[in-house]
């Protein structure tokens, strides 16, 4: 389940805001091989949902010797912030076109000197772990790598604390704010919106204020009790707000699948939109699906530059697309996801080991 939400949210490019300490989504995206569509060098050419194996970039197969075609990484999702220290794995020039990460209370793989006001001790330290292989960091090798730091660990209730004086914390913040701004969706993902966090709550009651139009709120919860009235409060008297609920054991599963449905549409209406004129593409277009969970079947080329896709009796896509020039990203990022995970479930970096 983790595997195929985390996919969603990246072919999705959402906007991920979690208070959690965790690193499960890093851990997932480290875990895959998800394809960064649009950061290659060729900008003519995107994969959607594409093997890297199967359908390599244009570019690669000019590189003599093996393929090691990049993945998304979790410095992607952050963006850089805060930055990996020493060696960080953000690429120079253009990131991953993918989800955006932020950590609004810091995480378990991020250090500081404490008190520092100026964020320049802020790092993240990734020790490589995986799912079903975590990577504990010994008490030696942290104070061989990162000497008189400490985690970077906001306190849910500390409003005013030095942890909001350095510019990393509090752009990672405004950054939240914005999307929230321009979102038309927010799905609250197992948060419950609790009356003691003022400072989540005001920021999301801002933002529907401050949004131009009306916002779908998903709520996912397993016992949302209270849960849609609290939201419907953060923009009383205006018809701004329309809850989405899903409840139950199994809710976030359902929502993750009913995610990649939605997606998948947008995918399939953007490929079917391509124009069929022959020698008009500018680039290559592959498009591929997981065998037996997406109604394309085989894609083939022919001698005029044409791509054709085989597609099941029940697909509504066409039978031929040409290739063409797509644009970067599967589509618009104006959803934005909000989770919080109880504490009894623990952080793969916190295992002993598989």
């Amino acid at each position: 389940m983790v595997s195929e939400l985390v996919s969603v949210l990246h072919y999705g490019c959402y906007t991920v805001i979690t208070l959690n300490y965790d690193t499960l989504i890093e851990a997932a995206v480290a875990s895959q091989h998800l394809d960064p569509h649009g950061s290659g060098t060729n900008p003519q050419a995107m994969a959607l949902f594409s093997d890297p194996d199967e359908f390599p970039h244009p570019d690669e197969l000019s590189v003599p010797g093996p393929r090691q075609p990049r993945s998304v990484t979790p410095d992607d999702l952050l963006r850089g912030q805060p930055p990996q220290r020493p060696h960080s794995s953000w690429p120079d020039g253009p990131g991953a076109a993918t989800m955006r990460l932020l950590k609004l209370h810091g995480s378990l793989d991020w250090w500081w000197v404490p008190r520092d006001q100026s964020g320049a001790t802020l790092s993240r330290h990734d020790t490589g772990s995986r799912f079903d292989a975590p990577v504990p960091l010994s008490e030696e090798d942290r104070s061989l790598r990162l000497p008189g730091r400490e985690r970077f660990l906001i306190p849910p209730l500390s409003t005013k604390s030095p942890y909001y004086r350095n510019p990393i914390t509090r752009q990672l913040w405004q950054d939240a704010y914005r999307a929230l701004c321009s979102a038309k969706r927010i799905s609250l993902v197992g948060y419950s919106l609790p009356l003691a966090d003022i400072v989540m709550s005001g920021m999301l009651r801002s933002a529907i204020r401050e949004g131009d139009g009306q916002v779908t709120v998903d709520i996912v919860n397993r016992d949302p009790t209270g849960l849609q009235e609290r939201v419907i409060a953060l923009s009383p008297g205006r018809p701004s707000i329309q809850p989405n609920i899903m409840e139950g054991g199994g809710c976030v599963e359902s929502f993750a699948g009913q995610l990649g449905s939605e997606l998948s549409m947008m995918v399939a209406e953007k490929v079917g939109s391509l124009p069929f004129t022959p020698g008009a593409s500018d680039g290559p277009a592959y498009v591929a699906w997981h065998q037996g969970r997406r109604p394309i079947t085989r894609c083939e080329t022919t001698g005029d530059g044409a791509l054709i896709v085989i597609t099941d009796d029940e697909s509504s896509l066409p039978s031929h697309v040409l290739s063409s020039s797509l644009h970067s990203g599967a589509s618009d990022s104006h959803n934005v996801w909000l989770s919080s995970r109880g504490p009894d479930q623990r952080n793969p970096s916190d295992q002993e080991g598989p």
